[in-house]
């Protein structure tokens, strides 16, 4: 069960989505994203006007339910409420998994960019790997976001495997797969 954490919002400046908060502010803590260089809060905004407000370089300080100071990464039981943080490890481990042992491919596509390539090498670091692609490498961490999917989106193919990679910072980077062999 998740721990029911808040954030106090400490500062608003320069920030047109919060001016609308007052300094003091508590917001309840859906989910945290602990990254490489800061931490993602994930903030119930149903009961405000702007459920989609972006919040960025914006400061808050983190309480428990009793609304005291809390300090997240002093909790040895983190695992247990943030970020699904083993489930997250598991795919981490599944991906290099599929990578050594397949034939896996790297697709991206954005608005007048598509790149489908073999993945041609992978090193593996202890809390990363760089998978090596014709003319470049993607770092994929250890808790970057990773999603199974049925296959990359706008690509018609049948896939063994397919996952969605996500940057260090929550953008898509693109997809890892292998694809299914006709039989």
């Amino acid at each position: 069960m998740k721990k029911k954490l808040y954030a106090k919002l400490i500062n608003n400046k320069k920030d047109r989505d919060l001016e609308k908060f007052d300094l003091g502010h508590i917001f309840k803590i859906n989910d945290i994203c602990l990254g490489q260089s800061s931490t993602t809060l994930y903030l119930d905004l149903s009961c405000e006007d702007d459920a989609d407000a972006g919040f960025n370089s914006v400061y808050f300080s983190i309480l428990d339910e009793n609304l005291h100071p809390y300090d997240i990464l002093k909790d040895k039981d983190i695992n247990k409420y943030i970020h699904e943080i083993e489930e997250q490890g598991n795919l981490y481990s599944e991906l290099l998994d599929i990578l050594n042992y397949n034939d896996a491919k790297f697709m991206l596509y954005l608005y007048d960019l598509f790149i489908d390539v073999e993945v041609a090498g992978i090193t593996v670091e202890e809390n990363y790997c760089k998978l090596f692609i014709p003319g470049g490498e993607i770092t994929v961490w250890e808790n970057n976001k990773i999603e199974k999917c049925r296959r990359p989106d706008n690509a018609i193919i049948e896939c063994k495997y397919c996952f969605r990679l996500f940057s260090q910072y929550g953008d898509r980077i693109g997809f890892i797969y292998v694809e299914e062999k006709p039989k």
